[in-house]
């Protein structure tokens, strides 16, 4: 039986409809219906917060990071056959070094240029080993000298004057003149240093104590004669008795001036030189020391030529190379026993043989016998390979250099971050269960409870934590329990602050009071509802507090008032400050570091902040 109905719709169309019985039968009512098994995987909390902590690339790669540092830290310091403890004789202040000498790039050289050339020797003159220089990396060149005399240096100008003062100069021999000899100065005056400032005066004149018979005062620059003698003629007789002869210029208001520059000066009595201040190279007249100078500031040399060199020098070489050794017979003796060398004190020299690979001997050269009252001393002249008598078996390769102590830094920074991890892994510990202890009780009860333990909070957080630090560091001695203690003192107050802002978050949430209504105890509250929920962010605040107390250790120790006795980032960077001129890298790898773990830790704790968020859980 069928029926009809129809309809009007809000558009006043008309719908028809036809049911019958077909239109009231089940469709599936042969057919068994339940709910769907679910096709995921069951997830935990934790599980779910690792998952979003991957989708971090910064984070992850942060971690990876620290994890890095962490693992070096306690690999290497193990690893490395360096000692750390006291000074390494002869490797100070090696270049950083991972490639052999000569590729160019870390690879343990220095160039060193405007290096004064021994041309006798063929090589720079110093302190330098020839073995050292690269081959092929020593290249000489003309140049000129300020300020300095030196023996292998010609000609050049004697420099009279500065800013502003009165400068002479002035034969360090006294003379007794007599106006009837035929006396004549010529000298030759330059201003090449003074470029653009005008000509500055200077005067010729004989001194006696306190009294100057000036010969001449004039700007005028170039070759000059004086008529001594003409200039004499009417003056005293006992003025001219043991005088001494002077060039030189007044102070003049012109802070620019520089003074001037004499040269190829000649001092002639009846046609001879007066050797005393006669000369034609200003720097052989100043090393002899035949000229004075009444300048503090200035050795009187300007432009000297001299021949200067630029070289690749390797230090490595110098030392953990070959060098002479001189060993005593008993010293021998202790390598023949050991099995190192083999040896024959009879034969000589031609007996010597290297037993082990290990023997730092290489080559023996003479064996010497001196007899004084009737004891014999013998002693055996050798060539030694430096490292293996330094105990090494193969050349040292220091990868971030060596300090002023010669201690391998790659192996002291780790050190460093080792203990300066330590210390901040324990302290933050610390001070978040502290914090978190007190933070809740705050938080979670309130009323007059949270506004006395406030009130203490507020009185201990006014005092500058580094004042604090620094006055218990200098009354109770530089340890570690005392500057852990310090850092606890206030480390745990910021922890306090998070966690009580954040029970005060969430301890009126509806699940909560839902919890308290079935008779929850105030325990299963703190930490089954509330904590879980508030843990991201103090998780988040507690990781920061590692790199605030590996920071503050820094800054503590940079004051020089850091851990006494113990290697940590901060001790390294303060004892290495005075190196910021010459030696950079002894800063630079540990501030490095440093930077990096900071950095590191913050995005950590920004990517534990988010995995760690309940709110976000099941999100992408």
């Amino acid at each position: 039986m069928e029926q009809n109905y129809s309809y009007l719709d809000s558009s006043n169309q008309q719908h028809d409809i036809v049911l019958n019985e077909d239109s009231f039968k089940l469709k599936q009512r042969d057919q068994v219906i339940h709910d769907t098994k679910l096709s995921t995987k069951p997830t935990t909390f934790i599980k779910d917060a690792l998952k979003r902590f991957a989708k971090s690339k910064a984070a992850l790669v942060s971690t990876i990071i620290l994890g890095i540092i962490v693992l070096l830290s306690l690999i290497l310091p193990a690893a490395l056959p360096f000692d750390t403890t006291g000074k390494v004789s002869g490797t100070q202040y090696l270049p950083p070094k991972i490639f052999s000498a000569g590729t160019g790039f870390w690879d343990g050289t220095k160039k060193y240029k405007d290096i004064v050339y021994n041309p006798e020797t063929e090589l720079p003159d110093g302190n330098y080993q020839v073995s050292a220089i690269l081959n092929g990396s020593l290249s000489t060149y003309s140049g000129t000298i300020e300020n300095t005399t030196n023996k292998f240096a010609k000609g050049g100008y004697i420099r009279i004057g500065s800013s502003g003062k009165s400068e002479y100069v002035w034969s360090s021999s006294t003379y007794t003149l007599n106006p009837s000899d035929n006396i004549e100065l010529s000298y030759e005056i330059d201003s090449h240093v003074l470029q653009q400032y005008d000509a500055v005066p200077y005067y010729v004149a004989l001194s006696k104590d306190d009294q100057v018979i000036e010969l001449l005062n004039s700007s005028q620059y170039g070759q000059n004669t004086i008529d001594v003698s003409d200039k004499i003629s009417n003056v005293d007789a006992n003025l001219l008795e043991n005088c001494s002869l002077r060039i030189g210029i007044n102070a003049v208001d012109d802070e620019k001036m520089i003074g001037v520059f004499v040269k190829n000066f000649s001092f002639k009595v009846n046609g001879s030189n007066v050797s005393e201040f006669s000369f034609d190279d200003a720097n052989s007249a100043l090393l002899n020391k035949k000229i004075s100078i009444n300048s503090a500031n200035l050795s009187g040399l300007s432009q000297a030529e001299i021949t200067l060199c630029s070289f690749t020098y390797d230090p490595y070489s110098v030392a953990y190379g070959s060098l002479e050794y001189i060993y005593s017979k008993l010293d021998f003796e202790k390598l023949i026993e050991s099995g190192d060398i083999e040896y024959d004190f009879d034969v000589g020299i031609s007996s010597f043989k290297a037993l082990k690979d290990t023997c730092p001997i290489t080559d023996v050269i003479s064996q010497d016998v001196e007899s004084a009252g009737g004891i014999t001393v013998i002693t055996i002249k050798t060539i030694v390979s430096s490292y293996k008598q330094k105990g090494y078996k193969t050349m040292p390769y220091h990868v971030f250099g060596t300090d002023a102590d010669g201690v391998d830094m790659l192996k002291y920074v780790f050190e460093g971050t080792r203990n300066s991890l330590a210390i901040a892994v324990i302290i933050s510990a610390i001070c978040f269960i502290f914090g978190l202890c007190f933070g809740a009780i705050e938080g979670y009860f309130g009323g007059t409870v949270d506004l006395v333990m406030e009130r203490f909070v507020e009185i201990l957080s006014n005092i500058p934590s580094i004042i604090l630090i620094t006055l218990m560091v200098l009354k109770m001695g530089q340890t570690f329990s005392v500057f852990m203690l310090a850092m606890c003192m206030t480390g745990w107050i910021s922890t306090s602050g998070i966690t009580r802002t954040q029970f005060y978050r969430f301890k009126r949430r509806e699940y909560v009071l839902a919890s308290r209504s079935l008779g929850a105890s105030d325990t299963r509250l703190i930490f089954k509802h509330i904590l879980p929920n508030s843990l991201g962010t103090i998780i988040t605040s507690s990781v920061l507090m590692i790199p605030g107390v590996i920071y503050s250790e820094a800054t503590i120790a940079y004051l020089g008032i850091g851990l006494s006795g113990k290697a940590s980032l901060g001790n390294i960077l303060s004892t290495n400050q005075v190196n910021i001129a010459s030696n950079q890298y002894l800063l630079i790898f540990p501030a490095a570091l440093l930077a990096v773990m900071l950095i590191c830790f913050n995005l950590f704790g920004n990517g534990l902040r988010d995995a760690l968020n309940p709110s976000l859980k099941g999100s992408e």
